[in-house]
C-alpha cells in the first residue's frame, strides 16, 4: 500500500474491505457470491490497482458516478481479469502469436 497516496489508498482499503466480507456481490447484471470474489481477490497486485486507476483516467468528465464505492469494487474487480487478458493479448499481438 506504501506506493499509492493516501487518497488513493483510503479507496483502496475501502474496496478491499467490502469486497472480501461481502456475502455477494453485484457486478453488472450478475450476482458473484463470495468465494468468487476472494478467489479473484487471490490474483490482485500493485500492478493490478495501478491499471485500476490508470483505466479511471479515461472515464469521460461528465460521466456520472451515483455510488462511487460500488462503482470502484466493480473498476477493482474488472481490472482483475482484464490486466491479464490484455496482458496475454499484448503478448499475443507483440509476437504475432495468431
Amino acid at each position: 500500500m506504501y506506493l499509492f497516496k493516501e487518497s488513493q489508498r483510503n479507496i483502496i482499503e475501502n474496496t478491499l474491505d467490502l469486497m472480501f466480507y461481502s456475502n455477494n456481490l453485484k457486478i453488472g447484471q450478475a450476482v458473484l457470491p463470495q468465494e468468487i470474489v476472494r478467489s479473484r481477490m487471490q490474483l490482485l497486485n500493485a500492478s493490478i490497482i495501478f491499471y485500476a486507476f490508470d483505466k479511471l483516467k479515461y472515464l469521460k468528465q461528465d460521466s456520472k458516478i451515483h455510488n462511487s464505492t460500488n462503482f470502484m469494487i466493480s473498476c477493482l474487480y474488472n481490472a482483475i481479469t482484464e490486466y491479464y487478458s490484455d496482458s496475454d493479448l499484448q503478448f499475443r499481438i507483440d509476437y504475432c502469436l495468431f
